[in-house]
C-alpha cells in the first residue's frame, strides 16, 4: 500500500522534466543570436558544361541553385589557384561576392595566428605562448579537483628532478600572488579572452584545412535573398582533346562514309553528370601568373640626415695625488665590450652578467636558483616565427628582375631559336581557323576516367587512287584516296582506321580538313599495280652559231627522257598519282603534263586499264646558249666554230675575217715574246759575268775580256729593250683593231 504514492509522484515527476529537457534542448539549438549560414555543398553547384581546348586548358561552367547568402566552397588542386584567380566569374544576379581562398604556403599561415601551431607544440609549449593573457585552471587533487581559480599566465618553466625524470610547471599570477601549478596536476585550462579564443581555434581551423598541401579551398561568399541560379566559371588546366576516325570505303548504301570520335578525359576530382561537352580547335593566347603568392614592392632605401651629437667633455684638474678616480673609461661605467673598474664586468654587447647571476648567452639564460635545475627548456627559442612574409630589398628586386629578363631570354632561344611571326602565320594557314564541336548528348564520366565521344557522321567524298613515290618504294605504289571534307564542319587531324566490305585494311592520318577541302591519304600498298622506272636518256642538240656584241653564241638544248612501265594486274581500273623528281631547271614537254609541282617533284595523273601493262614518258628540256668573248679565242678554236655544219655563211664569213686579225695578233704576240726572252738571256749572262769577276784576280787577262764582253751585253740590253717597246705597242694595236672589228659584229 506505500508503494502506490511512490509510483503516482514519479508518474507527475517525469513528465516535467522531459518537458523541462525539452525546453533547455530548444534554447540550445534556437538561440538568440542567429546561426551563421551553412556552406553549400559544391555537388549543389555541379559542373554543367565543359569547353575543351586542343591547347591544354578547358573552361568549367558550374550551375545551381542557392537561396540566402550562402558559403559555397570548391575544392581545386594547388596548381590551379593561380588560374582560377586569373579567369573565375560569377553570375549570381549581377550582385558580385566575396571570394576567399587558402594561401599557397600553410606552414607560413600558421605562424602567423596569436598560436603558433606549425610546430606540434606540447600542451606546455602551447601555454608557454599564452603569456600574460588571463586563464581559467582546474587542477586535479586526488579524486577531487581543486578550483577553478583565475590568474594571468606568467609562464612554464622545466626542471630536472632526477638524471631521467624532469617535471613542468605553469606559473600564474591570482589574486593571492604567483602561483606555481605542476603542469601533471592541470585538468583543464580555458582562455577568458574571447578575442584570443577565437583566434585559437582560427589557427585549429586553419592547421585542418593545411594537412593537405596539395588542394587549396575557395569559398565563394554570396550575398542575396530568395532562390536564384549560380553560376560559376573558370579556366584552368585540362589534357587536349584528341581526334580518331573510322572510314568504311563502303558503308551500308555502298557510299564513303566517315564516323569522327574524341577522345577525351576526365582528370578532375568529381563525376560528371550529364555535362555538355564543347570540343574547341584553335589556338587562343594563353598564360599562367603566380597571383596567388604574396608579393611586396620593395622601395629603394634613404637615409635621413643624421648629424651626431656632441659627447660630453670632461676637462681636467690638477688635484695632486689622485689618478682618475671615477673607474672605467671616461671616469664612467665602462664601454661596450671592456673593463668597468667601478661598476663589474661588461662581456660585449649583448653579454656580460645578469641581473640574477647567471650567464647569458644568446637567448638561452642558464639559471643557478638550486633545486629549479639547470635550464628551462620554455626559454629557448623554438624557431622564427614568421609575423608577415618575408620582403625583398630593392636592390634584390632589381638582381632578381634583371636574372628573370636574362633566363627567359635564353630559354625562349634554347626552345625555339627559329620561332618568328612569319613561321606562325604559315603554321596556321596550314592548320586552318579554329571550330568547335558540340557533342549531341551530355555526358557522364567518373572522375579520373576516359571516354570516346561520336562528334561526327556521315558520307564524305573519296575517290580511290594509288600514289607511287620512288622514295617509299621503288616497285610498288600506295592504296590511298582523294578525300573531300563534304561532311560541313571542320576534321581535326587524326589518326583514321580504314575498312571496306571485307574489314580491316589498313591505317592513315587524317589531317586538318576545313569544309569542302580535299586531301590525298594512303592506308595500304597496292600490290596490284607495279611500277618498272627504266634508266633516263639524255640528249644534247646543238644550234646554229651567232655573234653579237663581240661574242660568239651557240644554242645547246637537252632533253632528258623519263620511261614508266605500269603493270596493272588487278581485275580493277587504277587511277596513279606518280611523283617525278624534275631535272634541274628543265621544263616538262611533250604530252604528259603535270597535274601539280609540289616539295620538289612533279606528279602526274595516269588512268591503266585492269589487266593492261602500259608505257609512259616524261620528257622535260633545258635550252641555253653556250657565249664566249670571240677576242679571247684562239685561232684553232675560232676555226673550229667556223667549219660548224650549223654555221651561216655569213657568220663563218665574219669568223674568217676575225681569225686573219686574230693571227696577226698572234704573230705580233709571238714576237714581243722573242725579244721579251733575249732581254732575259742577256740579265742571265750579265749575272754569270758578276760572278766570276768577283773570283777572279784584280789584274789579269780574263777579268778585262769579260768586262769588255758585260759591256758590249750593256749595249745590246739598251737596244733590246727599245726593241721591245716598239714589239709591245704593235701587239696593243692589232689587239685594239680586234676589239673593234669583234664589238660591231651582230651576224646570224
Amino acid at each position: 500500500m506505500r508503494r502506490t504514492p511512490l509510483f503516482l509522484s514519479l508518474a507527475l515527476v517525469c513528465p516535467v522534466v522531459c518537458v523541462a529537457v525539452w525546453l533547455v534542448s530548444q534554447s540550445t539549438a534556437n538561440p538568440g543570436k542567429a546561426l551563421p549560414p551553412e556552406p553549400a555543398n559544391a555537388n549543389l553547384v555541379p559542373i554543367t558544361r565543359i569547353l575543351m581546348f586542343n591547347t591544354g586548358v578547358g573552361h568549367f561552367e558550374r550551375e545551381g541553385t542557392v537561396e540566402g547568402s550562402p558559403r559555397v566552397d570548391l575544392s581545386f588542386p594547388m596548381t590551379d589557384v593561380n588560374d582560377l584567380l586569373k579567369s573565375l566569374t560569377v553570375d549570381d544576379g549581377g550582385k558580385p561576392g566575396v571570394v576567399s581562398y587558402d594561401g599557397t604556403d600553410p606552414s607560413e599561415s600558421l605562424s602567423n595566428f596569436a598560436l603558433n601551431l606549425s610546430t606540434n607544440p606540447t600542451f606546455g609549449q602551447l601555454i608557454n605562448q599564452a603569456r600574460g593573457e588571463k586563464v581559467e585552471v582546474t587542477l586535479e587533487g586526488g579524486t577531487t579537483n581543486v578550483g577553478p581559480f583565475n590568474g594571468v599566465v606568467v609562464g612554464m618553466e622545466a626542471t630536472q628532478e632526477t638524471n631521467i625524470k624532469e617535471s613542468h610547471h605553469l606559473n600564474i599570477l591570482t589574486t593571492d600572488g604567483v602561483r606555481r601549478l605542476p603542469l601533471e596536476r592541470v585538468s583543464r585550462l580555458r582562455f577568458l579572452n574571447a578575442v584570443f579564443e577565437e583566434e585559437f581555434r582560427r589557427a585549429l581551423t586553419g592547421l585542418a584545412s593545411s594537412q593537405n598541401t596539395q588542394r587549396r579551398n575557395l569559398s565563394l561568399h554570396l550575398r542575396g535573398e530568395g532562390k536564384r541560379k549560380l553560376k560559376i566559371g573558370y579556366v584552368v588546366d585540362n589534357p587536349i582533346w584528341k581526334s580518331s576516325y573510322r572510314l568504311a570505303l563502303e558503308g551500308k548504301d555502298g557510299k564513303p562514309h566517315l564516323q569522327g570520335l574524341a577522345v577525351v578525359q576526365n582528370t578532375t576530382e568529381e563525376d560528371w553528370k550529364d555535362v555538355r561537352v564543347v570540343l574547341v580547335s584553335g589556338r587562343p593566347i594563353s598564360f599562367t601568373m603566380d597571383l596567388a603568392q604574396t608579393l611586396f614592392m620593395p622601395r629603394p632605401p634613404v637615409n635621413p640626415e643624421v648629424y651626431a651629437s656632441l659627447q660630453p667633455r670632461m676637462h681636467a684638474q690638477s688635484m695632486p695625488g689622485v689618478i682618475n678616480g671615477g673607474g672605467g673609461f671616461n671616469g664612467g661605467g665602462g664601454f661596450n665590450g671592456g673593463y668597468n673598474i667601478g661598476g663589474g664586468f661588461q662581456a660585449g654587447i649583448g653579454g656580460g652578467r645578469t641581473n640574477t647571476g647567471g650567464d647569458q648567452t644568446g637567448g638561452m639564460v642558464m639559471h643557478n636558483s638550486g633545486s629549479f635545475g639547470l635550464f628551462n627548456r620554455y626559454q629557448m627559442d623554438l624557431g622564427p616565427r614568421t609575423s608577415a612574409p618575408a620582403r625583398l630589398s630593392y636592390e634584390e628586386l632589381m638582381s632578381r628582375r634583371n636574372a628573370a629578363v636574362d633566363n627567359a631570354r635564353a630559354t625562349a632561344t634554347r626552345i625555339s631559336p627559329d620561332l618568328t611571326a612569319e613561321s606562325l602565320a604559315v603554321d596556321a594557314g596550314r592548320i586552318g581557323e579554329g571550330f568547335r564541336l558540340l557533342v549531341d548528348q551530355p555526358v557522364s564520366l567518373p572522375r579520373q576516367k576516359s571516354a570516346l565521344l561520336p562528334v561526327q557522321h556521315g558520307p564524305i567524298g573519296l575517290t580511290p587512287i594509288s600514289i607511287y613515290n620512288r622514295a617509299t618504294h621503288p616497285r610498288f605504289p600506295l592504296l590511298g584516296a582523294k578525300i573531300k571534307n563534304t561532311t560541313g564542319q571542320h576534321l581535326l587531324a587524326g589518326p583514321t582506321t580504314v575498312t571496306d566490305a571485307n574489314g580491316y585494311v589498313g591505317d592513315c592520318k587524317l589531317p586538318n580538313l576545313q569544309p569542302n577541302e580535299e586531301r590525298i591519304i594512303s592506308f595500304a600498298m597496292d600490290l596490284g599495280l607495279e611500277i618498272l622506272p627504266e634508266k633516263r636518256e639524255s640528249v644534247t642538240e646543238y644550234g646554229p652559231v651567232r655573234l653579237h656584241k663581240g661574242t660568239i653564241v651557240r644554242r645547246c638544248t637537252t632533253t632528258v627522257r623519263a620511261r614508266y612501265r605500269l603493270n596493272n594486274r588487278s581485275s580493277k581500273a587504277r587511277t596513279l598519282l606518280l611523283d617525278h623528281p624534275p631535272e634541274t631547271n628543265h621544263a616538262v614537254i611533250g604530252k604528259n603534263k603535270p597535274i601539280e609541282s609540289l616539295n620538289g617533284v612533279h606528279r602526274f595523273e595516269w588512268k591503266i586499264e585492269a589487266n593492261k601493262v602500259v608505257e609512259e614518258v616524261v620528257t622535260e628540256q633545258l635550252t641555253s646558249d653556250e657565249t664566249s668573248w670571240l677576242s679571247s679565242l684562239t685561232t684553232d678554236w675560232i676555226r673550229q666554230y667556223a667549219e660548224l655544219g650549223t654555221t651561216s655563211k655569213a657568220v663563218k664569213a665574219a669568223l674568217l675575217d676575225a681569225l686573219k686579225i686574230q693571227t696577226r695578233v698572234s704573230l705580233a704576240n709571238s714576237e714581243k715574246s722573242k725579244v721579251d726572252t733575249r732581254i732575259m738571256v742577256i740579265l742571265a749572262e750579265q749575272t754569270r759575268i758578276r760572278t766570276h769577276i768577283e773570283k777572279l784576280p784584280s789584274k789579269s787577262a780574263a777579268i778585262d775580256r769579260l768586262l769588255k764582253k758585260f759591256d758590249d751585253l750593256e749595249v745590246e740590253l739598251e737596244k733590246t729593250r727599245d726593241l721591245l717597246k716598239e714589239k709591245t705597242a704593235a701587239h696593243l694595236a692589232v689587239e685594239k683593231e680586234l676589239e673593234a672589228f669583234v664589238s660591231k659584229l651582230d651576224v646570224k
